[in-house]
């Protein structure tokens, strides 16, 4: 590491540094490996091959184990084992009771243990079985608990998959991964439905066992497989994984630091309760679970969403045939949209231009009736859409609590957990009384969008003032070491350990780290 001279004019500093030492523009010095660009894109391939894949494949199975009640709802499942209304609403909506409960303590674990991967997958194992199991339940009491358990076991995943990835790319690279990575749930919405068709209808009645319970016993068992598969494909931590070279370590380091200006670490002699503090004290963070809330509120519809494609009136086969072409296309969007939202830098209008569509499918759908089945068909369509856009919101949340990471687990952790109230919700506001038309349900979850869409722009412009805040402090800073002729090279520990890891000196890591700033 070059040692910086603590005398240096802070007139010559500030003109060496005004205008090259950037983040965005990965200014460092000479010790720094010329072909750190190509090497770069390379680990960045490779992570992708090896994060990817899996985690979406395991992603898609999360929503499949959980969105199967909805797809055996319009069989005989509700008859065979006395399910009332209410009933199937309250077993529907107990699942997020887990996720609202247990996702921060399980993110503030998963920041501190060394094989995250390991602990993600164990999980995932474990909802498996008990989503196996759920096709042997009887009653309403054994299908409310599996689905009780199976909230508490599915919740580490997300959020875990969430973070791990903030670990690893860069907070322009990020929007598209976490984009790949919530396409497991259209995907299991597209695919999912198409299984359920062939299975509920191919096996029904084999073995003595209907054919929605063949759902629960088939999907489980691929869970299961696809987990014992993943811990061999997954990596951890960079500085704890066994799955890369020393090389790729080093620039898997470098990457995270140019993109923040310090270390992805956190400060000596804190104790874990620190993030925790940090995050719930940081208004930012609650605005984005008012948000996420309201995202999951609104998006209600899909938990329902072979119910809606049902009113078109057409047997059960076609109906679940029927109720995947809405998430191919949202699916198709999604990486279009994600990758131009990173390519620009930009959030919150990626955010909210999703939702105006989704809100023009309700208005649509709430204004025609279900006998006109073009309209009602073409109003799926322009919902799901909605999907692209909350993809996005949740990397804004890692963008915007990026440092220290044990404030951005608790940060991720808290948004996807408290957001589960908007899931809960959901459970009830699809209810048998208001079918085939759904009308109410319908202008419900239309409010819900506007409130939603009105939420992202005050966010941004929260923001928005946030960076006014850092510019001026900076230049505030700049002013008094002018006044002082002198730059005091101090930093946090984070900022020290950059600097040791890219070998520039401290002031100009210092200068990258000023550069920082919010996305809007």
């Amino acid at each position: 590491m070059n040692t910086p001279k603590n005398n240096r004019p802070a007139s010559v500093v500030m003109d060496e540094k005004a205008d090259d030492i950037q983040l965005e523009n990965k200014a460092y010095d000479s010790n720094v490996d010329p072909d750190f660009e190509r090497k770069s894109d390379a680990l960045r391939r490779k992570l992708d091959w090896r994060f990817m894949p899996m985690m979406v494949l395991m992603f898609c199975l999360n929503h499949i184990d959980r969105n199967n009640l909805a797809a055996a709802k319009i069989t005989k499942m509700t008859q065979e084992i006395g399910l009332t209304d209410v009933q199937f609403q309250t077993c529907l909506s107990i699942l997020y009771v887990g996720y609202l409960t247990a996702q921060v303590g399980s993110n503030i674990i998963i920041h501190h243990v060394r094989r995250p991967a390991l602990y993600i997958c164990f999980w995932v194992v474990v909802w498996g079985v008990v989503s196996t199991v759920t096709g042997t339940v009887r009653n309403f009491g054994g299908l409310l608990t599996c689905r009780l358990f199976l909230g508490f076991l599915e919740c580490p995943y997300f959020a875990g998959c969430n973070y791990l990835l903030s670990r690893w790319y860069t907070k322009n690279e990020l929007a598209l991964r976490m984009a790949i990575l919530y396409s497991g749930s259209m995907i299991s919405q597209m695919f999912g439905n198409l299984l359920a068709a062939g299975l509920i209808n191919g096996l029904d009645g084999a073995l003595g066992h209907e054919g929605w319970r063949w759902l629960y016993f088939v999907e489980g068992a691929i869970t299961i497989l696809a987990a014992v598969v993943a811990v061999f494909i997954l990596l951890d931590y960079p500085d704890t994984t066994t799955g890369i070279t020393e090389e790729e370590r080093t620039i898997a380091l470098k990457r995270i630091i140019l993109d923040a200006g310090e270390a992805d670490v956190d400060e000596h002699n804190r104790h874990w309760t620190w993030g925790f503090r940090a995050a719930v004290s940081d208004y930012k963070v609650w605005l984005l679970v008012v948000l996420a809330t309201a995202e999951n509120a609104a998006n209600s519809y899909s938990k329902y969403f072979p119910s809606l494609a049902k009113t078109l009136g057409y047997s059960n086969t076609i109906t679940l045939l029927l109720a995947a072409p809405p998430w191919f296309v949202v699916w198709c969007v999604n990486f279009f949209w994600s990758w131009h939202s990173d390519r620009h830098k930009e959030r919150a209008f990626h955010v909210a231009i999703p939702m105006c569509f989704a809100l023009v499918g309700m208005i649509i759908a709430a204004s025609t009736s279900h006998e006109m089945v073009a309209a009602r068909y073409v109003s799926l369509f322009l919902m799901v859409l909605s999907y692209s856009g909350y993809a996005i919101s949740l990397t804004w949340v890692a963008n915007t609590v990026a440092r220290p990471p044990a404030k951005r687990t608790v940060a991720l952790a808290l948004v996807n957990s408290l957001s589960q109230t908007g899931n809960i919700c959901a459970g009830y506001m699809w209810p048998t009384m208001y079918a085939p038309s759904y009308r109410p349900s319908f202008i419900a979850c239309a409010a819900v969008f506007v409130f939603a869409i009105s939420l992202t722009f005050f966010i941004r412009q929260c923001l928005i003032w946030e960076n006014l805040k850092l510019e001026q402090a900076e230049q505030e800073f700049l002013a008094r070491q002018q006044e002082a002729d002198v730059l005091k090279v101090q930093g946090t520990d984070a900022v020290v350990a950059a600097a040791n890891i890219t070998g520039v000196a401290l002031v100009d890591q210092l200068a990258m780290k000023r550069g920082w700033r919010y996305m809007l």
